[in-house]
């Protein structure tokens, strides 16, 4: 989505005020969305390997309730990115059928 972003904010074709201005905050919203989600993923993957590593740490319980708070969080957010993605397709084609199953699926 990134790239194809960039590509579309180089075309000249559209002139300033039109549909271009919306497709592109709607996009770059979306990115952000969608990077807090893939942060949140990394921290999680990352916090996972420190405390395999640290498995006798004193800061372990801490740690441990610091995961659970994110993966709580990261599924907040993918609940809501999904919800969003569902409803944009609806809105956009008028057929809930054209929902990918993947998004059905919850990823």
């Amino acid at each position: 989505l990134f790239y194809n972003l960039e590509i579309y904010r180089q075309e000249s074709q559209f002139p300033p005020g039109t549909w271009k201005e919306k497709v592109e905050e709607y996009f770059s919203t979306l990115l952000d969305e969608m990077g807090n989600f893939q942060d949140k993923c990394a921290a999680i993957v990352l916090i996972e390997k420190h405390l395999l590593q640290h498995q006798y740490d004193l800061d372990r319980e801490a740690m441990t309730k610091i995961q659970q708070e994110w993966v709580e969080e990261k599924i907040s957010l993918q609940e809501l990115l999904l919800r969003r993605l569902k409803t944009d397709v609806v809105l956009a084609t008028g057929n809930a059928d054209d929902i990918p199953l993947l998004l059905k699926t919850g990823l």
